[in-house]
C-alpha cells in the first residue's frame, strides 16, 4: 500500500514539475498581449457561460432552418458538379 502511495505522489510531482515548464512561455504569451491572468479568467468564465447556458443552444426551429439551409446547399453543389461534369464533356 504504501508503494503504491509514493507511486502516486510521484505521478502528482511529475505532473507538477511538467505543468511548470509549460507555465513560463505561457506567461511570456500572456504578458506579450498586454492583459493579465485576472482578465484571461474573466473571459474564460464568461465563455464557460455562454457555452453552458440553455439559450445558447439552439432551437429546434434554429435547427431546422439550417437543415433546411444545408440540404439546399447540398443540392446546389450536386448541381454545380452536374454543371461542370456536362461542360467537360
Amino acid at each position: 500500500m504504501l508503494i503504491s502511495q509514493l507511486r502516486s505522489v510521484s505521478a502528482v510531482l511529475k505532473r507538477r514539475k511538467d505543468t511548470r515548464k509549460k507555465d513560463e512561455p505561457a506567461h511570456k504569451v500572456l504578458a506579450s498581449t498586454g492583459y493579465d491572468i485576472d482578465h484571461l479568467d474573466e473571459r474564460w468564465a464568461l465563455q464557460r457561460a455562454a457555452e453552458l447556458s440553455v439559450r445558447s443552444h439552439p432551437t429546434k426551429k434554429l435547427k431546422k432552418s439550417l437543415d433546411a439551409g444545408l440540404q439546399l446547399q447540398e443540392q446546389v453543389d450536386a448541381i454545380d458538379e452536374s454543371i461542370r461534369s456536362t461542360r467537360r464533356h
